[in-house]
């Protein structure tokens, strides 16, 4: 295991680094291909399944929690600059292709109805909430891979962390899963569905890995 005293970030060699990131660039590519196709597809399925519970119709509307929502973004390109291993974060890209593949069948094969209301009947929404609904798309609902993403990362910087570090990384993870509900995008069973994915892909990270050998 790493030494939790050495710094959590770290700079790779330009040849590494540049690799890193043509990897980074190929995982965004083949998610919005496979992300925007689920959400194609699965507008032309016939059935619709509900899986909210009424409790969720009064979970509070906070559109400027999408601030925390998008935050996701920075929070997946950490292991760029935390995984030490060349071949780890090459696993790691691995796991993440595999879990888009997955979720992107069951938004087709899943299609769900929010209980949620209607946003719109709120007035006025910031643009930071707006930029968030639009990247969202549609039918993208079940399982919620903005919070499998959130776990998964999570899992993966974990082992490089100090307690500290880990805390923070933790609360960051745990703030994202939160926001997909406070602005109405996700139904709690589309939460655990996204955990248990990701859970999957870190059971993969955590018998491969390299860095749990060391």
């Amino acid at each position: 295991m790493p030494n939790k005293h050495e710094p959590l970030f770290f700079w790779s060699q330009p040849t590494e680094l540049a690799t890193r990131v043509k990897l980074a660039l190929f995982f965004c590519v083949f998610f919005y291909l496979l992300y925007g196709s689920g959400a194609w597809l699965a507008d032309s399925v016939p059935w619709r399944y509900s899986i909210g519970f009424d409790w969720e119709r009064h979970v509070p509307f906070w559109p400027n929690s999408a601030w925390i929502y998008l935050s996701i973004s920075p929070f997946m390109l950490l292991p760029v600059f935390v995984i030490r291993q060349p071949e780890d974060f090459r696993l790691a890209i691995r796991i993440l292709c595999v879990q888009v593949v997955v979720a992107s069948v069951l938004f087709v094969l899943l299609p769900v109805t929010l209980l949620y209301p209607l946003r719109a009947s709120h007035g006025d929404l910031p643009l930071i909430f707006t930029v968030a609904d639009v990247v969202n798309l549609t039918n993208n609902e079940f399982p919620s891979l903005h919070v499998c993403f959130a776990v998964t990362i999570a899992g993966f910087l974990m082992p490089y962390a100090s307690t500290a570090t880990r805390l923070i990384i933790g609360s960051w993870a745990i703030a994202i899963i939160v926001s997909t509900m406070t602005i109405h995008e996700h139904h709690a069973l589309a939460i655990v569905a996204g955990v248990a994915l990701a859970i999957a892909g870190l059971r993969v990270w955590r018998h491969r890995a390299c860095v749990y050998r060391l």
